[in-house]
């Protein structure tokens, strides 16, 4: 079950929405099952093993915040050996579905997305600026990568357009927790969590 918690699940099933969704406006016709089935298990292992590689590069900010000190790597349940393990063999595996199983260009484009994860954004983003969720947090990857399960294209109409909904898609969220939710009871532990992070010099 920790093994579990590292790949972040709930996460990652949003991340397969929107990679089916990418399918679904890539042709007007349904998709074979089995292109769907091998798509969404080699997205979920991409963003399950780039969620795993991501707890263990945080581990040392994960025990500094009440909200992620029970993640399993904080709390002493799992080896941090073991994590970068996992994370990297999820990857591994996932990027090895898509080239057998899909197609090049969304391998290319998981072993990009896993990259951009754990090193853009967990290295550098999440620790130079706080709008590390608006530019890092950016889903386009999935949705493109749905989109080239069928055709050998990056760049589109189609593309662009998801793209551009789901970078919006942070600052949604933002409002909402912001503006439309009543105060939670835990927002002062959200706001330490969130000021833990270092600033840039």
């Amino acid at each position: 079950m920790d093994y579990v918690r590292l790949t972040k699940p709930r996460s990652v099933l949003l991340l397969l929405v929107a990679a089916l969704a990418g399918m679904v406006v890539a042709r007007p016709e349904v998709p074979p099952v089995h292109l769907i089935l091998e798509t969404l298990l080699a997205g979920a292992l991409a963003a399950g093993g780039a969620n795993a590689l991501n707890c263990y590069l945080d581990r040392d900010l994960d025990r500094q915040m009440r909200r992620t000190t029970g993640r399993p790597l904080p709390s002493g349940k799992l080896l941090p050996g073991r994590a970068l393990l996992f994370g990297l063999t999820l990857s591994a595996v996932s990027v090895t579905i898509f080239a057998l199983g899909v197609n090049w260009l969304s391998a290319a484009l998981a072993a990009c997305g896993i990259f951009y994860y754990v090193v853009v954004y967990t290295l550098w983003l999440k620790r130079a600026s706080h709008w590390n969720v608006v530019i890092g947090g950016q889903l386009f990857s999935k949705s493109l990568r749905g989109l080239t399960v069928y055709k050998l294209e990056l760049l589109g109409v189609e593309g662009f357009f998801m793209s551009a909904l789901l970078l919006l898609l942070p600052f949604v969220i933002l409002y909402v927790l912001i503006v439309v939710l009543p105060p939670w009871p835990d927002r002062e532990a959200k706001l330490e969590a969130a000021e833990a992070l270092p600033t840039p010099k």
